[in-house]
């Protein structure tokens, strides 16, 4: 008797072998070695099928946080599916940009949410135009002492009004341009 696999789309028994699609799993470990992660285009696009049906009609949006599988080719499959991405490290924004997202889009293709900035993923940021979601003051006050005094794109500063905001803050985000003056900006930080 095989055993039933619960909700899994992509995976399954047939002929007694454990498959993973249309490929026999026990093949793919004599092939490639152990261990070895098979994931199911299948399975992951059912599941982009299933929210899609769920949001329907409501302003929602679908992200991915890298953190729980930042393997390439699952990405590429979550970009073509417009699935939005969080990314928690310098890594995970290269990979995302690896995988064929673009830095800046509306709404924001990657999020970079995190509650401080080490070096690499603040450089990373900053040369790549991500979004930022600051989940803390310090990183608010990272993330102000980079960009004063440069050229911002309107959402960085949405941004960072949300993030002041999550802190406790009470920012004034009052966007006028000619040429770059951003009124009320010094409240921000």
């Amino acid at each position: 008797m095989t055993p039933a696999l619960p909700d899994s789309d992509g995976f399954g028994y047939r002929d007694g072998q454990l498959h993973g699609e249309d490929f026999p799993l026990a093949s793919l470990a004599a092939r490639f070695g152990t261990p070895l992660y098979v994931y199911s285009r299948r399975s992951i696009e059912r599941a982009f099928d299933r929210y899609a049906v769920a949001l329907r009609g409501r302003a929602a949006l679908v992200c991915y946080a890298m953190k729980a599988n930042s393997n390439l080719a699952v990405l590429d499959l979550c970009r073509r599916h417009g699935v939005l991405l969080d990314a928690v490290s310098a890594g995970e924004i290269q990979r995302a940009l690896l995988a064929g997202y673009p830095a800046q889009g509306e709404p924001p293709p990657i999020v970079f949410t995190a509650d401080v900035f080490d070096r690499d993923s603040l450089e990373g940021v900053l040369e790549h135009d991500i979004a930022v979601n600051c989940g803390s003051p310090d990183m608010i006050e990272q993330y102000g002492a980079r960009i004063i005094n440069s050229t911002l794109a309107e959402g960085a500063v949405i941004g960072g009004c949300v993030g002041a905001a999550l802190a406790g803050l009470r920012p004034i985000g009052e966007m006028q341009f000619n040429d770059f003056v951003a009124t009320g900006f010094n409240q921000l930080v």
